[in-house]
């Protein structure tokens, strides 16, 4: 039996991150589903007048989990229907309010709304 290690870390300005295939995620949101990103750099090819150069640019990933102990999955349309396995009525709210995977992004001040619809629907407590 494979034993699994839990590394959660305080930072000095209270951000709250979460270390999960060795990568570094700052809790977002703590609700229904646990709201995560990873930031991170790429190098990315820009066109010049009369070549191309690289350049570092920050990029940001999106991930959820369920609980502290769960794994932590990409925040996608699909990831989160398959996580919650929601009664037919549900379903049907995910997808008529979220139609996209970027529609799961969406903030109403420091609540992420996907977290919102679950919460109000008593079916799924």
């Amino acid at each position: 039996m494979k034993s699994k290690y839990l590394l959660i870390i305080q930072s000095c300005d209270g951000s709250i991150y979460r270390v999960w295939n060795k990568k570094l995620h700052q809790l977002l949101y703590s609700g229904r589903l646990q709201i995560y990103q990873h930031t991170y750099d790429e190098t990315v090819k820009v066109r010049t007048l009369r070549s191309y150069r690289y350049e570092k640019k920050q990029a940001v990933d999106y991930y959820f989990s369920i609980n502290d102990n769960s794994s932590i999955v990409p925040l996608s349309l699909v990831n989160v229907r398959l996580a919650l396995l929601a009664d037919n009525k549900l379903d049907k709210e995910l997808l008529h309010n979220f139609p996209s995977d970027s529609s799961l992004k969406i903030k109403k001040g420091t609540h992420f709304e996907i977290n919102n619809l679950i919460s109000d629907n008593p079916n799924n407590k």
